[in-house]
This record gives C-alpha cells, sequence and structure tokens, in this order.
C-alpha cells in the first residue's frame, strides 16, 4: 500500500544497451507498471541506455520496504537489469537494490535450502536468478496459508509419539523428539569461488533405540508413492546431510556475522547424529470426512507413511550440479515446463504495446 507522500524519490533502471532500454520501456507501459503514487512519470537518464522516474511520493512499501512484485516484473523478462532505488524516509535517504550486481561479490556465503533442492531446481532459470539474484517465483498459491497450518498441526500431533505407532517400518523403534528445529551443514567442499551449506528447518526428528535417528517430513497430499519419493528426495537428503555434517564454531561464528535474514543458526546443538531412515508421513483430505457444526469443524484424513531410499551419491550429485548452475557467468535457460516462465512468456507475449 503507499505511504505519506515525501519529497525526493528516484527509481533508476539500468539496462545494457539504448535498444533494450526501448524494450524495457514499452514492457513497463505494456504491464501497467507502477512504483507508487506520483511516480509514474518516467524520463530519459544522464545516459541513453538509463530509465529514469522519479517525482513526489514514495514507493509502493510492504512491510516497510519497498515492493519488490514492480521491479521483479521487469527483471523476470530482463535478467540482467539492475534497478536503484532512492527514497526519503523518516530516517534519511534510503537506498536499495534489485537485479545484477555492478561488481558480483566473490566469496559469499551461499545457504541452499532444502525445499528449493526439491523444486526450484528443476529450472535452472530460476533457480539462478533466486540466488544470484534475489529474484523469487511468482507464487500462485491460493491455500492461505492452509497447507502450513496443517503441517504444524500435524508435526505437533505426532511429537513425543512413538515411531511403531506410526511408521512401524522404522527400525528399530523409536520416539519422536523434536520438531521444527532449525538446522545447518559444514561448508560443501565444492571448489568454488563462493562458500556453500544447506540451511533449514525439518519437521520432525525421531530418536531410535540404537542411538540413530529418523527425519520425518509432514505432508498434506494425496500424491502417489512414487512421485512423493521423486519429489522429496532431496529435501529428505539435505536434512540428514545437515544433521550427519553440522557446522562447527567457526562456521557458525560467519554465519553469526552475516545477513540474519537468510543464515540461520541451528536450533539444536552440533553434536554430530548418524541418520538412518527417512520418510514422509502423509495426510490425504480427499480421502477424510468432514464434520461441521456452527461452532467447530473437523477434518479426517487417511494417513499413510512413505520410506525414501538414502543415496548420498545421487544426493551429492545433485548438489555438485546446483552449484554448477549458480556458478554460470550468464542465466541459464528455463525448464520448458516451468510454470512461472511459461507463464511471464505467455502474458508478455499477449499484452498490448503502447507507443
Amino acid at each position: 500500500m503507499p505511504a505519506t507522500s515525501i519529497e525526493g524519490t528516484r527509481i533508476s533502471i539500468f539496462a545494457n544497451s539504448k535498444e533494450e532500454r526501448d524494450k524495457i520501456s514499452r514492457h513497463i507501459r505494456a504491464n501497467l507498471i507502477r512504483f507508487g503514487p506520483d511516480l509514474a512519470d518516467e524520463h530519459n537518464g544522464q545516459r541513453e541506455e538509463i530509465i529514469e522516474i522519479v517525482g513526489n511520493g514514495m514507493p509502493y512499501l510492504k512491510a516497510g520496504q519497498p515492493w519488490d512484485y514492480p521491479f521483479l516484473k521487469i527483471i523476470s523478462s530482463f535478467p540482467e537489469t539492475r534497478i536503484e532505488v532512492s527514497y526519503q524516509s523518516i530516517d534519511g535517504v534510503q537506498k536499495i537494490e534489485f537485479g545484477r550486481q555492478v561488481d558480483p561479490a566473490i566469496g559469499k556465503i551461499i545457504k541452499l535450502r532444502p525445499s528449493d533442492l526439491s523444486f526450484l531446481r528443476k529450472c535452472p532459470r530460476c533457480f539462478f536468478l533466486r540466488y544470484n539474484y534475489g529474484l523469487n517465483q511468482a507464487n500462485f498459491s491460493v491455500s492461505g496459508g492452509i497447507a502450513s497450518a496443517l503441517a504444524e498441526k500435524e508435526e505437533q500431533a505426532l511429537l513425543g509419539e512413538p515411531t511403531l505407532k506410526w511408521c512401524p517400518s522404522i527400525k528399530p523403534d523409536g520416539k519422536f523428539s523434536m520438531q521444527g528445529e532449525t538446522v545447518a551443514s559444514a561448508p560443501i567442499s565444492a571448489n568454488r569461488k563462493n562458500t556453500y551449506y544447506i540451511g533449514g528447518k525439518f519437521d520432525l526428528l525421531a530418536e531410535l533405540e540404537d542411538d540413530s535417528y529418523a527425519v520425518v517430513d509432514c505432508k498434506t497430499t494425496a500424491k502417489g508413492d512414487l512421485q512423493l519419493r521423486s519429489s522429496y528426495f532431496p529435501q529428505l537428503m539435505a536434512y540428514r546431510y545437515c544433521i550427519q555434517n553440522p557446522p562447527d564454531e567457526s562456521f557458525c561464528e560467519d554465519l553469526r556475522n552475516s545477513d540474519g535474514r537468510i543464515h540461520r543458526l541451528p536450533t539444536i546443538d552440533y553434536q554430530k547424529r548418524i541418520v538412518n531412515h527417512l520418510g514422509l508421513m502423509c495426510f490425504n483430505l480427499n480421502d477424510g470426512a468432514i464434520k461441521a457444526d456452527p461452532h467447530i469443524t473437523t477434518f479426517n484424513a487417511e494417513v499413510r507413511y512413505v520410506p525414501i531410499a538414502i543415496d548420498d551419491d545421487q544426493f551429492m550429485d545433485l548438489i555438485q550440479d546446483c552449484v554448477e548452475v549458480l556458478e554460470q557467468d550468464a542465466v541459464p535457460s528455463s525448464w520448458e515446463m516451468c510454470s512461472t516462465c511459461n507463464w511471464y512468456a505467455d502474458y508478455n507475449a499477449k499484452a498490448p504495446v503502447q507507443n
């Protein structure tokens, strides 16, 4: 939503050429991209490859920061573009950048997210843009967060429960002892310019009678076992890798001194644990029932457990492939079945151009 009008906003869009600048200008008009109240006038910059948008008013804000949506609408189609936003606030002049950097940083610490390994990695272009440009895929979900809320309830229901009751295929028996803890791995040896590690938050960890552990993820889904195993193998293996290869105090200090919005310290001790079992606890609402009255509504779901096979070689090959993509100098081609890339391409192809 717009904030109170304050003088002094300048948005500079840096293209690679005058021709690209003209394409970006047409793209802004065709897609009706707006950056904030009183910021609709477009001006040529001091150099012919720069578009400058200035005006009296603030850019659209979200959570106190410039709303990234209009800027990502540009970068999604012109990934080599860089955008600088400068505006006045009660704390003085604020500046933020979107897109490529003028001088790419060398030696960055990059966290690979387990869920990205399962889904985002399928599209090299989206994977590259997220980790190198901070550009996330468009979110087409209309669930309103219900899946996350259900998963949280499912995890809480299993915490403290014996594995034999829910997952008899886990041997030896044990008990679900941890829920929703943050984990991070030691740096991955990839001999690259950047430092890569894995970090995320697992659903459930069970401690077994032989002092080994099992990682179990909760899913609200009706998908078949084969699809689930293929989709979530990377995510479960990523949690296992973190738990079996925890960071030392030196690397934790590096994370502590990095961007806290991205790099989170583990919330469990840095003890190495052996994980010999992975699996998915699946709750299928399609085969359940609903009971509703004016005061409370309850859902029933079919519950099944899907074990996930452990394959260290396959997982490490996947990690190396991910690093290869991120280390490229140019934006790679998209996956032909990527819904985000295809949506943007189709939308831009159909958008009318205003001269």
